[in-house]
């Protein structure tokens, strides 16, 4: 319906610089770059000072592999719109790719200075979509960068260090994480769980004992998990009777109940002389 919409106004000769651009986005998210770029250059030619579209057009030339026309590009477009990071990610892009490092650092660095989830979310891509967690950990240090305890950050860096093997980085970014996100917010719940499950999976079981309540109260059902999985792997019995009872007590209180399957199972086995 949008596309139909936007064909009418080019048909009536009136659709504007904005039409042109969102037409050449309907384009691009075909994978079709070149009627992508020419629509860009449309919008372009109605208004030569239009920053989304210099931004946008960037990405098209990109696509194609234009290096040096997407940097010149987005160039133009941080210079028009000073405020947009989608602008200073493309320009850090396409200076990466020309092999102009130093630069492409500091202009992904003000990208994620304007909004840390554009950097993040291009380490995000390099491990979803590539599984490539060296790639990720290059954006998501330049955000951690501009905004240190940034908790999404801090979550997907250190899955990209535990992918990695280095599960020590991973634990504490895990940790810095947990201990500066509020415990209403998200995602301080996986932050606090990736964090005390590899203390788990590391045998730190007193420290787990020791932190486990730190940051939040009695009745928070994931604190009676660790602590009654690090009893039972001290040889704790009754200790860890107790704790797993009081878990399974919160859980269900909650909706919906945050039994975790590899919890139960522990629980279970624990029962059954195990």
């Amino acid at each position: 319906k949008v596309r139909s919409l936007l064909d009418s106004l080019v048909k009536a000769g009136t659709a504007d610089e904005v039409a042109f651009l969102y037409l050449g986005m309907v384009a691009y998210d075909a994978d079709d770059m070149a009627t992508a770029e020419a629509l860009y250059r449309k919008a372009l030619a109605i208004n030569p000072n239009y920053g989304r579209a210099y931004s946008e057009l960037s990405a098209a030339l990109m696509a194609q592999g234009k290096s040096t026309e997407a940097e010149a590009m987005a160039k133009k477009a941080s210079s028009a719109d000073p405020s947009n990071p989608h602008a200073f990610a493309n320009l850090g892009m396409a200076q990466y790719s020309l092999n102009k490092r130093d630069e492409a650092y500091k202009s992904f660095l003000a990208a994620a200075k304007l909004d840390p989830a554009v950097i993040t979310g291009a380490g995000v891509e390099m491990l979803t979509q590539y599984n490539d967690p060296d790639a990720a950990l290059y954006y998501f240090n330049i955000s951690l960068a501009a905004f240190p305890n940034d908790p999404l950050t801090l979550l997907d860096a250190g899955q990209a260090y535990k992918m990695l093997g280095n599960e020590q980085k991973a634990m504490e970014l895990f940790r810095r994480g947990y201990e500066n996100t509020p415990t209403d917010k998200e995602p301080f719940g996986v932050l606090y769980s990736s964090y005390f499950r590899l203390l788990l999976d590391n045998g730190q079981f007193d420290t787990i004992l020791k932190e486990a309540f730190t940051r939040v109260g009695p009745d928070y059902p994931e604190a009676a998990l660790f602590q009654s999985l690090a009893y039972y792997r001290l040889g704790r019995r009754q200790e860890f009777e107790a704790a797993a009872k009081r878990y399974l007590a919160l859980a269900k209180q909650q909706e919906p109940p945050s039994l975790d399957a590899w919890a139960q199972g522990y629980i279970d086995a624990s029962t059954k002389g195990d």
